[in-house]
């Protein structure tokens, strides 16, 4: 199983290389930009750091939810496309093993995004209590954290079901990108014939939900399409 594991990192090391830099990159880009204007020099500097921590955070959260995409759409389309699929199908560890470890190595990977991101924003939160105003936010009204998790599990899991039969990972990014806005469309559909969810709140509630079911559904198949497949 470990040497399972090592082998689908050094095979995808490209790809945690990039996500390290979708993780880290928003960091910089934020303090850039922020000590550039007037707001960062009006600021006291225990203000000046929540709003840089807690930006930075979200932007990070939300582009490394890419590096799931990519990694979805590449773990196993890529094996396929350089021919190594047809090599590993003859070696002993089953396919349900390897896919095991796959889903693995990808649930690892949202671990590590969530975890370093949410407990950036949750410290940068905790230290609103030693200041007067609590309301300033460069982040309100943006995406929520389950609406972003939802869409980077609608992204991935759409990704990862293509590439469990595609021979292509740019097919299965980009089968992958529109798949929020379909259901997101379909929703819209049933609320204007059904009048139901009936408010703003409510409709993002029910699509959030939704979206969670379809990634599960979709990694599931993708599963499935892997194990049951005859050719690798």
């Amino acid at each position: 199983m470990i040497a399972l594991l090592w082998k689908e990192y050094r095979l995808n090391r490209d790809l945690f290389i990039c996500g390290g830099m979708f993780l880290i990159f928003p960091y910089f880009m934020v303090w850039f930009a922020l000590s550039y204007t007037e707001i960062w020099n009006d600021m006291t500097a225990t203000t000046a750091w929540i709003l840089f921590w807690e930006s930075a955070a979200y932007i990070s959260l939300f582009a490394s939810q890419a590096t799931i995409t990519l990694l979805s759409a590449f773990m196993i389309a890529r094996e396929r496309a350089d021919g190594s699929a047809e090599f590993l199908a003859y070696l002993p560890p089953s396919r349900l093993m390897t896919i095991t470890v796959k889903m693995g190595l990808i649930l690892i990977t949202i671990a590590i995004i969530w975890s370093s991101g949410l407990t950036v924003y949750a410290i940068a939160n905790s230290m609103r209590e030693g200041i007067e105003d609590k309301s300033f936010s460069l982040i309100e009204g943006l995406p929520s954290f389950p609406l972003i998790a939802v869409l980077g599990g609608v992204w991935g899991g759409a990704a990862f079901f293509v590439s469990s039969f595609s021979k292509s990972p740019a097919i299965a990014i980009i089968s992958a990108f529109p798949a929020p806005l379909i259901i997101y469309f379909l929703l819209f559909l049933i609320v204007y014939f059904f009048s139901y969810p009936e408010t703003l709140s409510e409709f993002f509630e029910f699509y959030i939900t939704i979206c969670f079911g379809i990634a599960q559904i979709m990694y599931g198949l993708g599963i499935y399409c892997y194990v049951r497949r005859i050719r690798p």
